[in-house]
């Protein structure tokens, strides 16, 4: 069946992915979900809170809370308020993070590159836009919490 297939590709590439990050991880004494914070940091500079985090990663807000206390006190993020709420507190990378970032967002590109190997541009739109609507599928499910049909 092709549900079941796409399932364990999409196993089989986040694995790959997590595989990849191993290394940065390692170097810089990061588990997976602070490093994960950091780079949904980088890579989204108009998301900067917590919530924003929680919403397009679908974590759970006190997962959240747990990785950014740590990365506050490593030195990796500082906290402040929202300038035009400031009952909203904003997530910003320290200089300490630059490192990580930079490293992330190239074995990031590499790793895009790698899974597009033999692949034509027209094949990666056509994906890119069954996948949008297999994503688009998976929020619904989250939000409804049951089947569509």
């Amino acid at each position: 069946m092709a549900a079941k297939r796409i399932l364990l590709l999409m196993q089989r590439i986040s694995g790959a992915y997590l595989s990849r990050c191993n290394e940065i991880l390692e170097k810089y004494h990061l588990v997976s979900p602070s490093f994960h914070i950091l780079m949904f940091l980088a890579n989204h500079p108009d998301l900067q809170t917590a919530k924003d985090i929680s919403d397009l990663l679908k974590l759970k807000a006190n997962v959240i809370s747990v990785h950014v206390n740590r990365l506050v006190d490593s030195g990796y993020l500082l906290r402040e308020p929202m300038p035009g709420d400031r009952r909203k507190i904003r997530l910003l990378l320290t200089e300490k993070a630059l490192p990580v970032v930079q490293e992330g967002m190239k074995m990031e590109q590499k790793f895009c590159s790698d899974l597009k190997l033999g692949l034509s541009d027209e094949t990666m739109e056509n994906l890119c836009s069954i996948l949008s609507v297999i994503g688009e599928n998976a929020d619904k499910i989250l939000e409804k919490g049951t089947e569509l049909c």
